[in-house]
């Protein structure tokens, strides 16, 4: 596994999701279920008010373009009317909706975090058999490269359908801010769905005693932050720790983790050292990304 910067310890407590606004862009409708679950939760964290927003993207060419809308606005909004749980987040005042025409799906979720004052935008993130994989990747391309806010993606369970509900949940931390975000978000999942949170760091066995100690240290701090939901504590110690937490990852209904991608490296989230892992996980996968520059190896 490649060397990793070293942790900074941070202070005690989760900060990440307190009073923050969530904005829940739908591109694609059939997926509306997870997305607006995981926002409701994060919402009801965070004792704020999210933003479900339907994205309505206009054709390039003219012809047929007021049909074509029309059209499109209908269906989505179909789909997430269907969704009979989302509907009783935007009842209860958890996400409010708005619908948005665009020609650059990009450039309006950045529209939309700006005007709303969002400052966690909650996005759908493609397996490689999804539709429209292509327009996602992009789209992830572009909003990681000069994120408007924090990126929380979703690629849920392939064989499960709705809101997401796991009975598990796993959150490996490395440290660093992607780390208390992904925390954040485990902890808002797991209060919501009543499922039992572990969390996990694996220490490398090719480090250094100090530098196992440093990490003890920050994993310890963080971990308190979640104490409420007496969460289960795992530390393992194993010669490749990529293969270690993909083979305990799949024991989970749910994985939450920080984004990590090789220095220099931009508009890619997770770089060589977790693609393994991220391609084999097999349930539902949560990737986080704060912002700052500091948060490319966290």
């Amino acid at each position: 596994m490649a060397t990793q910067p070293e942790l900074q310890p941070t202070a005690a407590g989760l900060p990440e999701l307190d009073r923050t606004r969530v904005l829940v862009p739908i591109i694609r409708g059939q997926e509306a279920a997870p997305l607006l679950s995981l926002g409701s939760a994060i919402a009801r964290h965070a004792s704020t008010q999210g933003v479900l927003l339907g994205l309505v993207e206009i054709p390039a060419s003219h012809v047929g373009l007021q049909m074509a809308v029309a059209k499109r606005s209908r269906e989505l909004l179909s789909w997430i009317a269907a969704a009979d749980y989302e509907c009783r987040s935007v009842k209860r005042g958890q996400l409010t909706l708005q619908t948005r025409f665009v020609a650059n799906v990009a450039r309006g979720i950045r529209e939309a975090a700006l005007e709303t004052l969002c400052d966690t935008v909650l996005l759908e993130w493609p397996s490689q058999k999804s539709p429209r994989r292509c327009l996602l990747e992009a789209l992830l391309r572009s909003l990681d490269i000069h994120p408007p806010a924090k990126l929380v993606l979703v690629r849920p369970d392939p064989a499960e359908k709705g809101p997401l509900a796991p009975r598990s949940g796993l959150a490996p931390l490395r440290g660093g801010p992607n780390a208390r975000l992904a925390l954040a978000v485990a902890a808002a999942l797991a209060a919501q769905a009543e499922a039992r949170l572990t969390v996990m760091h694996v220490y490398d066995s090719s480090h250094h005693r100090d530098r196992a100690q440093r990490e003890a240290a920050v994993f310890h701090d963080l971990i308190q932050g979640v104490s409420a939901l007496s969460p289960v504590v795992r530390e393992v110690i194993a010669p490749e720790p990529a293969a270690l937490l993909l083979r305990v990852g799949s024991e989970y209904d749910a994985v939450v983790m920080g984004a990590h991608v090789d220095s220099g490296r931009t508009g890619i989230l997770v770089g060589s050292t977790l693609k393994s892992v991220v391609n084999g996980m097999p349930k539902t996968l949560i990737l986080t990304r704060s912002t700052g520059p500091e948060t490319v190896a966290a």
